[in-house]
């Protein structure tokens, strides 16, 4: 992709980590995450989804979805942003693919007066908390 790709940082699955680590002492929120292979909502496997935000945070009122990327990977979506959403990159790419439809599903949620956005820190979660 460019080269600019780095895969080499601290995996999606720890970010993940440590992101619902720190939703989980949020006493006025609800956590709900997605997987990769389904929605877990108590404990169960509701729907499977390879484009639907990585975590569904309800907290006071309002939904946050919050789809996690590695910084490298952020910083690509965030650079791309326009060549993504049109599909300018190489179709066939699987990943670039996979971006363009976090994307539109990030979009359509934000439309709805929701919020959902890409993050790769607690800090990013920090963030879109507290600027809604």
């Amino acid at each position: 992709m460019e080269g600019e790709l780095v895969m080499s940082e601290k995996p999606e699955r720890l970010i993940q980590e440590e992101i619902t680590k720190y939703l989980k002492t949020l006493k006025e929120g609800k956590l709900i995450r997605n997987n990769g292979t389904g929605v877990m909502i108590r404990g169960r496997l509701m729907k499977q989804s390879q484009t639907l935000p990585d975590i569904l945070f309800l907290y006071k009122g309002m939904a946050f979805y919050f789809e996690i990327k590695n910084r490298s990977e952020h910083e690509f979506i965030k650079k791309h942003l326009e060549r993504l959403r049109e599909g300018s990159f190489n179709n066939e790419n699987r990943k670039l693919n996979i971006y363009r439809n976090q994307i539109i599903i990030i979009e359509e949620i934000n439309s709805t007066g929701n919020h959902a956005s890409f993050v790769s820190s607690v800090d990013d979660v920090k963030t879109a908390l507290h600027d809604s």
